[in-house]
């Protein structure tokens, strides 16, 4: 195995890393993200107004706000990271357009 070989094997070594680092990345905030929905969707079902105190309502108002802001911010990030993606794509294939003109 020469040089070229062995470097072009550490690139593709490196390549396959880091997507497979990138989908376990995207899965773990998929269920993160199901999760928390989940529980919004279990704390907002049992919410009964007539049978909770002052503070406990304001406790369990505070906690439905912070867990939706979180499904929010987790949204958001999903959405930028595939725009990211989707704009690294395409300078790619417009550096490779250039490449294929030349």
């Amino acid at each position: 195995m020469d040089n070229f070989e062995f470097r072009q094997e550490l690139i593709t070594k490196f390549v396959d890393t880091r997507d497979e680092k990138a989908q376990a990345y995207y899965k773990f905030l998929r269920q993160v993200l199901i999760s928390s929905t989940t529980l919004l969707g279990i704390l907002v079902s049992f919410y009964h107004k007539s049978n909770i105190e002052d503070e406990n309502q304001l406790i369990f108002s505070i906690c439905v706000s912070s867990c939706a802001i979180g499904i929010l911010s987790l949204s958001f990030l999903l959405f930028s990271e595939v725009r990211l993606l989707k704009s690294i794509q395409n300078q790619i294939l417009e550096e490779l357009t250039r490449l294929v003109d030349i």
